[in-house]
């Protein structure tokens, strides 16, 4: 089952696809793994993963922007991630990058993650045009969006005085 949900299309930085920005840093690789590192797109609600950046540039610490957006463009998620927090040096040419997502809070639908490299002075110097998709499905009845994860209790009162 697992295999099945593995199949995978291109990625947006393999199909061809022209790329915006001024070059002098880019996004070199952009993956999405399994908790156990196999490349894949199709999750499980409330499956671990992860998302794997390489970033290239010789230039001084840029900004990933990362947005995650329903099928209808809707911002779900949002991230600014100063990279020079992250070990970036102009000097290396390079970061690689991981995010972890341990308990996502999708419960079903299909999902683009978009990226760009902004620069300090806000210049944008790679952007991937095309979203890399991501798709949740339900582990169960759900078919909202996002799961809620509380828990029920009862609130029953006792008898007032």
């Amino acid at each position: 089952y697992r295999r099945a949900l593995a199949e995978e299309g291109d990625s947006p930085l393999q199909d061809g696809t022209v790329r915006t920005g001024s070059g002098e840093a880019r996004l070199a690789r952009v993956r999405l793994v399994s908790a156990d590192g196999d490349e894949r797109n199709r999750f499980l609600a409330g499956e671990p993963f992860g998302l794997e950046v390489t970033l290239s540039g010789d230039v001084p610490a840029p900004s990933l922007h990362l947005e995650l957006r329903d099928g209808s463009g809707l911002l779900v998620a949002e991230e600014l991630v100063d990279t020079s927090s992250l070990g970036w040096d102009e000097r290396n040419g390079g970061l690689e990058l991981r995010l972890d997502v341990p308990a996502p809070p999708l419960e079903f639908g299909r999902f683009d993650l978009r990226l760009a490299l902004v620069g300090r002075d806000g210049r944008l110097l790679d952007r991937i045009p095309r979203g890399l998709p991501l798709l949740v499905y339900p582990d169960g009845e759900g078919r909202a969006l996002v799961r809620l994860a509380g828990t029920w209790r009862s609130a029953a009162k006792g008898p007032t005085p």
